[in-house]
């Protein structure tokens, strides 16, 4: 996990920031049926933040913050040192970037390059 950025001016990271310092390492997400990224800390802000993002690919999109997993339905609130994970879920083979933004404070976090194979019949404990 990124430590956890102290001090600097609202804006820049500390005490009143809406900016993430340093961005997280998600990674990129490869795997199959369901796949999740690296963990990552939200860190370096001293205010509640808004995250979005876009998939260009149809896989079903979720995160899990602070271990709890959630299916995406849009923005939602993270805290300095909140965990957070992507995850992506397909029947099929889905392939596609999801660009992460920090809606506060008009900051893109990172594109995270995914690629799921789906379910390929028989039987699937």
């Amino acid at each position: 996990m990124a430590a956890l950025a102290a001090g600097g001016a609202a804006g820049t990271g500390g005490t009143g920031s809406t900016t993430v310092s340093p961005l997280p390492a998600w990674g990129q997400i490869y795997g199959s049926v369901f796949a999740s990224s690296a963990g990552a800390a939200v860190s370096g802000v001293g205010a509640p933040i808004s995250i979005a993002t876009t998939n260009s690919g149809s896989g079903v999109l979720g995160y899990t913050l602070n271990g709890a997993w959630a299916p995406y339905g849009g923005p939602f609130t993270a805290h300095n040192g909140d965990s957070l994970a992507w995850t992506i879920s397909a029947a099929t083979s889905q392939a596609g970037n999801i660009v992460v933004t920090n809606v506060t404070a008009g900051q893109t976090l990172a594109t995270i390059k995914y690629s799921v194979t789906g379910f390929t019949g028989g039987f699937y404990p």
